[in-house]
């Protein structure tokens, strides 16, 4: 039985009933968009890939009670989220916002000033993306960086889509302003020296 050719909820469901080949799989397909989503809530590696490991767990102790009542991908995206949240209301106060500076995108054949100002600017961006609320950061992270419809996004918070649409918004609005100041801030500086 070729397992590449099930879905996420069959698979699941093939976990269930004593397959953990089917829960390796399942893993490796969706390892990566756990981690970019918990990089992008916590801010630190380190956390993301804890947060992995403890989502999946959870992915693997639900595995007998799973309905696919909702595509799996947007039952593991709440399932994350949560896991995400209740780290950063544990860590809340201990959290330092650490910036891979390698990840930071840079174009290629950017000057060497050039890509050292994009990783600062995507440095800054993730600062001010951790400093807004857990609610609006989910949505725009989810809707954003993710780059899920508002009516999974909404399914996942499990919060009316007009209320997705509106913590987006607010995110992007927020991180707009903060960015706006962060930056002429910065430029202040710069002229200053």
């Amino acid at each position: 039985m070729e397992l590449k050719l099930f879905s996420d909820a069959q698979l699941m469901t093939l976990f269930a009933h004593g397959r953990e080949d089917a829960f390796r799989l399942l893993y490796d397909r969706n390892r990566e968009r756990v981690h970019r989503l918990a990089l992008r809530m916590t801010g630190r590696a380190q956390d993301a890939e804890e947060i992995v490991q403890e989502t999946f767990l959870r992915v693997a102790r639900a595995a007998p009670r799973y309905e696919a009542q909702a595509a799996f991908t947007t039952w593991l995206h709440r399932v994350a989220l949560n896991v995400c949240l209740t780290w950063l209301k544990r860590a809340e106060g201990n959290v330092v916002p650490l910036f891979a500076a390698d990840a930071a995108p840079v174009a290629a054949g950017a000057t060497p000033h050039a890509a050292l100002e994009a990783r600062e600017v995507a440095a800054l961006l993730q600062e001010e993306l951790l400093s807004l609320s857990a609610p609006l950061r989910s949505a725009f992270v989810l809707r954003i960086c993710e780059g899920l419809p508002y009516a999974e996004v909404a399914a996942i918070l499990e919060i009316p889509e007009a209320t997705a649409r509106t913590h987006v918004h607010r995110a992007r609005s927020a991180l707009r302003h903060r960015m706006r100041r962060a930056l002429s801030a910065s430029r202040h500086q710069g002229s200053a020296r």
